[in-house]
């Protein structure tokens, strides 16, 4: 965090603003990269934490035959099963397998957010506490999720083929990832579609007839590795949720401020606060099954991205800067919530750094 704050104490304002993110200030490179490398080094050479340790076991055990990800051994896709092959190819040990899938994962997201971002800083650091303990849990998802960001440019442009089959390409490292085709068509489309609408009454049906959903979706995952997640117990916490629904709140006072106003908001803003809505959507599912609050990464990073222009859209430049503060002290207090949660069941007592 210190890191960031030098960021926002040396910036330099831009004679021009830049048009497609409205950002009117220059970040030092320097700064970023050193705020990258940070992140990269505490979670590239993490020992454990949470499934971490699963991943090192399978890297282990897995064979350098390209034809071993063809075969059944591993209950694992086979994109990702190639590409365990390749590193250990590389360098059997499976710190480098934890550290180059950290490297790509942290290197993807930070650089989508200093491109996306209308204050890189504010961004950073809503990342780094609401999501960079996140990147470390559930590595294949996290890589999907990563890599579909680095597309993020065609679904604002509607380059649909491109997208569809990427969607298809990375669904090999994580099944889940398929559900992007569908979001595309949501996301992609004008603010607050038909979409969006149909999305919503689909969460309030689930709600309403859990067990016939439950029978769907068990349906859909029969034979597949992820078949064991209808039966699983365990769900979201309402913390989570209240979180999630705090930014949201914010997107639509600032669509009524600036419907009000008779101001239009731009393609990337209408795009992410589609995202927010669906991103929202699957975290209040999550209530009922954690899988489904799984499914927002890939849509996740949208409140990232979009909390800097909403919230300067709700409030005078010199309460923003106020607002700024209080909500990066309550983004610390989930932060810490977090560490207390993992530390909870454990998780914690296994991440530390290599020596």
């Amino acid at each position: 965090m210190g890191i960031l704050l030098l960021m926002e104490l040396t910036k330099r304002q831009l004679s021009i603003p830049i048009e497609q993110t409205n950002r009117k200030y220059h970040y030092s490179y320097v700064l970023i990269i050193l705020f990258w490398a940070s992140l990269v080094y505490v979670s590239g050479f993490r020992k454990g934490f949470v499934d971490t340790v699963t991943y090192r076991q399978l890297y282990d055990s897995i064979e350098t035959n390209y034809s071993f990800a063809l075969t059944d051994e591993m209950e694992l896709e086979t994109g990702f099963k190639l590409f365990m092959i390749f590193l250990k190819r590389i360098w059997p040990d499976s710190q480098f397998f934890v550290f180059i899938t950290s490297l790509i994962i942290l290197s993807i997201e930070i650089w989508q957010i200093s491109k996306y971002s209308s204050d890189t800083v504010f961004s950073l650091a809503i990342y780094f506490l609401l999501s960079f303990m996140g990147t470390m849990n559930g590595i294949r998802q996290c890589m999907a999720a990563a890599i579909l960001f680095l597309a993020f440019d065609w679904v604002i442009e509607r380059k649909t083929l491109p997208y569809i089959l990427l969607v298809l390409l990375v669904s090999t490292l994580h099944t889940s990832a398929l559900v992007c085709i569908p979001l595309y068509f949501i996301i992609s489309g004008k603010r607050n579609n038909i979409g969006i609408l149909l999305f919503g009454i689909m969460i309030v049906a689930m709600f309403l007839f859990p067990n016939a959903f439950d029978s769907v979706l068990s349906w859909i995952l029969k034979d597949s590795t992820y078949e064991e997640y209808v039966d699983n117990q365990e769900r979201m916490g309402i913390v989570r949720l209240a979180v999630a629904a705090v930014p949201v709140a914010v997107s639509l006072l600032y669509c009524r401020i600036q419907h009000k106003n008779n101001r239009t908001t731009s393609r990337l803003t209408d795009v992410l606060i589609n995202m927010q809505f669906v991103s929202f959507g699957f975290t209040a599912m999550g209530l009922h099954m954690l899988y489904y609050a799984r499914l927002s990464m890939y849509v996740g990073y949208a409140t990232i991205l979009l909390l800097p222009t909403t919230l300067k859209g709700c409030f005078t430049s010199r309460s923003f800067k106020v607002v700024k503060v209080i909500t990066l002290l309550l983004y610390t207090a989930f932060f810490v919530y977090q560490i207390y949660a993992y530390n909870k069941y454990g998780y914690m007592s296994s991440f530390y750094l290599v020596r």
